[in-house]
């Protein structure tokens, strides 16, 4: 059986008091001689305390819940490791779920995280019931922190990346080489993100004169598999220039490209969005659009922890992204 409170205490010649605030980290109503003795009799004795019972004490169960939507999506990892960096730099753990886009998945994940009494949540997922999950964890004084503007609501703080300008940077690049027909693949025309990229893809036609033409943008799902089955749907239309709206459906541009014999720069040049570490070292290394998913996720957990510990915080953060030129394009 594990070593108790009380016994610490009779260990450490220190009150149960002393004991509890030792170990609730709490700054004041000990000496350092005090916590060392404390904290020599807990490591000696393997003591492992009851969260469940720090968290009546403290009202605090020190973790977080993170719902992302792909955890295949090698963007999300990289979000949530910045994430969990910054939090247990604070002392907390982190709860994370990852939804597939599946709204009753969402919501389960939604009902676990509350019911295991998490201090705030980080939400990147994004499905048909997000808004009314969002409602839920409001009702009960939650914090949350939206990120990757997985839904518009201005009342909300909310980290994310300014997706039109990013696909706008892009489209620009390539009509500055001289291509004038230009493809793009879009992402799940249902997310806020989706629909930003292709705004800003119509944003630098326009101003570049250029015709919008509908039968070069197609919908994808932000897979590999999602940006080959695009391909196919594109594989009548001529164009020069193609934008995936993320890299992983570049590669499945990469994919069938090499089933159809096409040359990528020389035939087609191709741009991606989210600069993914593969997309250096695949052949010809990809043009992209880099956006900070490592630093997206400190800046989130950052804001979300300020907010718990009652400090203001700034109603939202934009990142803007960067094109890392590469050798897709000609």
């Amino acid at each position: 059986m594990s070593i108790t409170i009380r016994e610490i205490a009779k260990l450490a010649n220190v009150s149960i008091g002393t004991v509890s605030r030792v170990l609730n980290n709490k700054e004041t109503g000990y000496t350092e001689e005090t916590k060392a003795k404390v904290l020599d009799v807990v490591k000696r004795y393997d003591y492992i305390p009851n969260s469940a019972a720090r968290a009546l004490s403290t009202q605090s169960t020190k973790t977080l819940g993170c719902i992302i939507p792909d955890i295949c999506n090698p963007f999300f990892p990289e979000l949530a490791r910045g994430i969990e960096d910054m939090a247990g730099s604070h002392g907390y753990h982190i709860f994370l779920c990852n939804t597939d886009l599946d709204a009753q998945k969402e919501e389960s994940y939604v009902y676990t995280l509350l019911e295991r009494q998490v201090d705030g949540l980080l939400f990147a997922s994004s499905t048909a019931t997000t808004p009314k999950n969002i409602t839920r964890i409001q009702k009960v004084n939650k914090p949350i922190i939206l990120l990757d503007a997985c839904m518009h609501d201005e009342a909300i703080p909310h980290v994310y990346i300014d997706n039109c300008f990013g696909v706008y940077t892009a489209t620009k690049h390539l009509i500055e080489k001289g291509h004038t027909s230009i493809a793009f693949i879009t992402g799940s025309m249902n997310l806020s993100t989706s629909k930003e990229r292709l705004r800003g893809y119509k944003m630098a036609l326009e101003e570049a004169g250029l015709p919008i033409q509908e039968q070069l943008i197609t919908e994808g799902d932000y897979t590999v598999e999602g940006g080959f089955r695009a391909m196919e749907l594109l594989h009548l239309q001529s164009y020069t220039g193609l934008i995936a709206s993320n890299d992983l459906m570049a590669y499945g541009v990469y994919k069938y490209a090499r089933t159809q014999g096409i040359r990528i720069p020389e035939d087609l040049s191709v741009i991606g969005f989210d600069n993914l570490s593969f997309s250096q070292i695949i052949d010809p290394p990809l043009t992209t659009v880099s956006q900070p998913a490592y630093e997206l996720g400190q800046y989130a957990a950052e804001m979300l922890i300020k907010c718990l510990q009652g400090m203001d915080t700034p109603s939202y953060h934009l990142y803007k992204p960067t094109l890392i030129v590469r050798e897709s394009v000609k």
